[in-house]
């Protein structure tokens, strides 16, 4: 295997570190930039970005705090050196922002987007062209030409030949998601970059950047399905899914502590709940409604129930975590509680979801 795969480097680890210090600092690091340089010289390189758009995210230049939306407190972005400051969330320009903590009106990027890092590469390779894939703009295949290609996740094109070198910036910020399925997630995108480049034998090489060794070492053993195995013991360890089911039950607190009083949870591991649901998800699923109000749907489309609940009166949710076993009585009483409580029409309404992936 190890002559179809290409070669992969830690850009982070003990050796490269003795080489760069600032190497776990720096957003592309020596051993990135020298991979690309050679690269650069037999064909395409690729570099895999985690976020879209030129500043996704910014912050006060003076103290460091968030930038936010003074209308509804959502993530300030920037589309462009000189653009104005637009919200991520009601899209909303900003243009007379100032610090909420110091009253300061100058910001300065947290995070780049692939535009952004399309810009800089531009600049650091002067007569190379530069392909950028992301976000609404799709770039399908490249030429088997040296070019530097940034995309984002799942937008990379194809290199016939393959890529002589791939870079995978972000790997931190790729790790860092509030995400059950972060690190899985993440080690799906590294290694759908990966395989694109040209195997060790024809000079092919992966740098990849992150400071979790654990999930970057699969990606250095080339090792999938050790991760795979690894990540499934842990979950069974922790009880979460897939090693158990769970339901996700969303209303007010009133309404969820007067459902769960129906509902037989001794065959349930936990009952995690209720707790407020996350103000973006609320947003999220406000914005949905909205669209499927605009759409003229059904009431009978898949999914209207679940965004109206969350829209409207779905302020807090509870988790309930059952193994395989029970699931089917548990579910049969979830179905049960709630056609008894809306046929007496007592109280708010409650939604279930089972096995939601969205939700952890």
């Amino acid at each position: 295997m190890r002559r179809s795969t290409p070669r992969v480097v830690h850009a982070a680890d003990a050796y490269q570190m003795e080489r760069d210090p600032l190497a776990a600092q720096a957003r592309i690091p020596h051993a990135a930039w020298a991979a690309a340089q050679a690269g650069l010289r037999h064909g395409p390189v690729l570099l895999q970005v985690a976020r879209t758009g030129f500043s996704p995210a910014l912050a006060c230049d003076r103290c460091r705090h968030p930038a936010r939306c003074s209308a509804c407190a959502g993530p300030l972005s920037q589309a462009g050196r000189d653009a104005p400051l637009v919200c991520r969330w009601c899209g909303r320009p900003d243009n007379s922002w100032s610090c909420a903590e110091c009253g300061g009106t100058r910001v300065r990027a947290t995070a780049a987007g692939a535009t952004r890092t399309a810009e800089e590469l531009g600049r650091a390779f002067p007569g190379v062209p530069v392909i950028s894939s992301a976000g609404e703009h799709i770039v399908d295949a490249v030429r088997d030409v040296p070019a530097v290609v940034v995309a984002t996740p799942g937008a990379e094109p194809v290199a016939p030949g393959g890529y002589a070198a791939v870079i995978l910036l972000d790997g931190n910020a790729l790790l860092s998601r509030e995400s059950l399925r972060a690190g899985e997630d993440a080690l799906r995108r590294w290694f759908s970059a990966a395989i694109l480049a040209r195997p060790s034998t024809a000079g092919g090489t992966v740098v990849i950047t992150g400071d979790d060794d654990v999930a970057v070492g699969h990606v250095v053993r080339w090792d999938p399905a050790g991760a795979a195995a690894r990540e499934l013991v842990e979950r069974q360890e922790l009880g979460l899914p897939p090693a158990v089911r769970y339901a996700v039950l969303t209303g007010t607190r009133e309404a969820l502590i007067h459902f769960l009083e129906g509902v037989e949870t001794e065959g349930a591991p936990r009952v995690v709940g209720p707790a407020p649901v996350p103000p973006d998800v609320r947003r999220d699923a406000m914005l949905a409604a909205r669209a499927a109000a605009a759409a003229g749907r059904g009431a009978d489309q898949p999914g209207r129930a679940a965004t109206e609940a969350l829209a409207g009166r779905g302020s807090h949710r509870v988790l309930l975590f059952f193994p395989y076993r029970a699931a089917a009585g548990i579910t049969r009483q979830l179905r049960a509680r709630r056609a008894t409580l809306s046929a007496r029409r007592t109280g708010d309404p409650v939604h279930i979801r089972l096995d939601a992936l969205d939700v952890l």
